[in-house]
């Protein structure tokens, strides 16, 4: 399995992805969903990812979104 991290500051478009696409079938296993851009750097600074989907246009953190 691929490790996958999701990150947009948009809570239905993440939902979305994890809902339309058959991951598993795919050979991919969602192991992180960030809301915002310090969530998926705190998140990278421990673990290891293979493929990272990403918002081109997302918020730092939380009070800017």
């Amino acid at each position: 399995m691929l490790k996958v991290l999701l990150a947009d500051d948009e809570y239905f478009i993440t939902q979305g992805l994890i809902q339309l696409i058959d991951w598993y079938a795919e050979g991919y296993k969602i192991v992180f969903v960030a809301s915002n851009g310090m969530e998926a750097l705190d998140y990278l600074k421990k673990n290891q990812v293979d493929l990272i989907i990403a918002d081109i246009k997302i918020s730092a953190d939380d009070e800017e979104a």
